[in-house]
């Protein structure tokens, strides 16, 4: 059975820079203790350079450990196409769905397991709902990570 385990943060700590780091070693910590084959997330390239980046934590950590790395957050141009109406702007959850759907299709495509994926806090449960509807087993390691402390390993 193909597997997904969740974490659930603050974009902001998916970026290289001081709150990341702590957040680096729990990518790191996780794809060893769960024997991650796959990372993916809630980012598009279009993301990061608004943040001023070329990639991401889980990407970095993805290349040290030698495994595959998905953004699967569609970019501007994509959401536009996919009908969402503001691209990148306040929560919606039409658009949230859509979006949610698109992650899917990306952690379908891979045809790997176990994958740990990333996203904001709010998408940890109906993405979770999502996932057990197409047959995937979802763990939920943390809702929203901030510091290690909110760790629930």
């Amino acid at each position: 059975m193909k597997t997904v385990l969740l974490i659930g943060t603050n974009h902001a700590y998916q970026h290289p820079g001081t709150h990341g780091e702590k957040f680096r070693v729990v990518i790191e910590e996780s794809c060893q203790q769960y024997a991650i084959m796959l990372i993916a997330e809630e980012m598009s390239l279009d993301a990061l350079q608004k943040w001023e980046h070329t990639e991401s934590i889980c990407k970095q950590v993805a290349d040290a450990l030698g495994i595959p790395h998905v953004y699967c957050d569609p970019s501007v141009e994509e959401q536009i196409a996919l009908g969402i109406k503001k691209p990148g702007k306040e929560r919606d959850p039409e658009a949230d769905a859509i979006r949610e759907h698109y992650w899917l299709e990306h952690l379908l495509k891979q045809n790997t397991c176990p994958v740990l994926f990333i996203c904001g806090p709010d998408h940890i449960e109906s993405f979770r709902d999502l996932l057990r509807e197409n047959d995937i087993a979802v763990r939920v390691l943390c809702k929203r990570w901030r510091r290690p402390e909110d760790w629930l390993l």
